[in-house]
């Protein structure tokens, strides 16, 4: 008979100790070790394209940003030892000038000096979810233990990603929206445009609940982004890039990494393949998105909308990459002071299970070993739970309806 071990707070604070512990080790030797690690991939790998987008735009040839030839070699100029990475220019033109100012230093220190960035914005990023919430959630040992052993964290670090930049705009954008000033909330949110594709939620829950200060600040924030390019790069680079966006749904599968490492509703392609897979996501798709909808129109602190929002955003969004989930650290801390003041108690049992195992299979993904990522269907869970909970409890709904359905 196997008997059942609780995870208590102590036990979890325990195991993210270990397990960052372990990371950041792994870590150490990466970053200090040559420029292709002892693993064979090169140091801070996806920031190589970064790099040379920075390179491209201080040199003024911006006609090389969507030449994918010209790209690669500029790339493996500035580092050779990157000849086995190519990269195809994707990204938009802003990512050039935010790398702009790095393009100054080597390749291994601007690497650092972006590792650095990314750590303060996480750091930030928690302290700002968790500070008004410090009641809710007193545990400063599990909170401190719980981030440094979150696993995108880690490989955002490592991969030398821009997904900082959307962790700014959405704790930004929080912050506005507290205040209720949503232009300025929109226009934080517009800085989502340097990965589009975290985009598609967004503009369905404005555009539902009729937020139209929000789209306002967004489409003026895109819209500054854009004269930047033009100013700095030239018109034409807005030119150059339309194709590549026009072709990026036929080289979708050039782009995608290895099936592990993928954390979204579409994994479950592999699961049911054709179009039967095809039905599933796009059912699955309208359903989450619907609960980000729901629980925006919620009486529900904006925070915790917010944190529903981001976590459909994960799911609907045809291309996440385990790093790209470091969004989610403070959509779970907003989520969890929420739960913890007003949620139910079987929710809140619920809730901290779901997210034990949600670091549990994002760092152990089960899609190395079958069709199936189960981080997948414990955000699905944990969307739909939450989404629930928020409508009914905001509508003084009684607080026992929560599983009566099940």
């Amino acid at each position: 008979m196997i008997r059942k071990i609780p995870i208590t707070a102590r036990r979890a604070r325990a195991h993210a100790t270990i397990v960052a512990c372990a990371l950041w080790v792994v870590a150490a030797v990466i970053v200090l070790g040559p420029e292709r690690s002892v693993f064979g991939s090169l140091k801070w790998t996806d920031f190589i394209q970064f790099y040379t987008f920075g390179s491209v735009a201080r040199t003024g040839d911006a006609a090389d940003l969507y030449d994918a030839a010209a790209f690669y070699k500029r790339q493996i100029e500035l580092v050779p030892a990157s000849t086995p990475e190519q990269y195809l220019p994707v990204y938009p033109p802003q990512t050039a000038l935010l790398f702009w100012p790095l393009t100054h230093f080597s390749y291994t220190a601007a690497g650092l000096i972006w590792a650095g960035i990314n750590v303060l914005v996480y750091v930030g990023a928690i302290w700002f979810a968790w500070s008004p919430r410090r009641e809710a959630l007193p545990d400063t040992r599990l909170l401190i233990a719980g981030a440094a052993a979150f696993p995108p964290f880690w490989n955002l670090v490592l991969h030398g990603q821009t997904t900082s930049v959307l962790v700014v705009a959405f704790v930004l954008a929080s912050t506005a929206l507290e205040k209720n000033h949503r232009f300025l909330a929109g226009l934080a949110l517009g800085l989502v445009a340097i990965k589009p594709q975290w985009g598609l939620v967004l503009a369905v829950v404005t555009i539902a609940c009729a937020e139209w200060a929000m789209i306002a600040g967004a489409v003026t924030s895109v819209g500054l982004q854009l004269l930047a390019v033009a100013g700095l790069l030239g018109a034409s680079t807005l030119g150059d890039y339309v194709p590549w966006m026009i072709t990026l749904p036929q080289i979708t599968a050039a782009l995608q990494p290895r099936p592990s490492q993928m954390h979204s509703l579409t994994t479950l392609l592999r699961l049911v393949p054709g179009w039967p897979g095809m039905a599933l996501v796009a059912a699955l798709s309208v359903g989450i998105v619907a609960c980000a909808v729901l629980a925006w129109r919620s009486r529900a602190p904006i925070s915790a909308r917010l944190g529903i929002v981001i976590v459909a955003t994960a799911l609907v969004n045809p291309h996440v990459t385990v790093y790209d989930l470091t969004i989610l650290a403070p959509a779970l801390i907003w989520l969890g002071g929420w739960i913890q003041t007003e949620g139910e108690p079987l929710l809140r049992e619920w809730f901290w299970k779901l997210v034990y195992a949600l670091f549990l299979f994002v760092l152990m993904p089960t899609a190395r070993v079958m069709p199936l990522q189960v981080s997948v269907v414990i955000l699905t869970c944990l969307c739909a739970l939450v989404t629930r909970s928020l409508v009914q409890h905001h509508k003084g709904a009684p607080s026992s309806t929560l599983f009566s359905a099940a």
